[in-house]
């Protein structure tokens, strides 16, 4: 349940996210919670149905757990534009 409603957020702040990437060229900081949100749904995925990989219950963060099988690390670019940016 708690992960349906992290989605919603997940998702308004992907359409905020790409004005801001439109306009700045930039990745918001805010967008630390949609990592926080795949992360979890990985370890909830990993889990349960996806892969049945561990029996240990995921814990109920979205920061990263490196004491738990499933991780996932998305590295944060400082811009997307590469120096081909005006």
């Amino acid at each position: 349940m708690i992960l349906a409603l992290l989605w919603v957020a997940f998702t308004v702040l992907t359409l905020i996210a790409w004005f801001a990437i439109l306009f700045t060229a930039g990745i918001p900081r805010a967008l630390r919670l949609n990592v926080g949100v795949l992360r979890w749904t990985w370890r909830v995925t990993f889990y349960s149905i996806g892969a049945f990989g561990t029996d240990r219950y995921p814990p109920f963060t979205l920061d990263a757990a490196p004491d738990y099988p499933a991780t996932l690390e998305i590295a944060y670019p400082e811009s997307l534009c590469g120096g081909w940016c005006w």
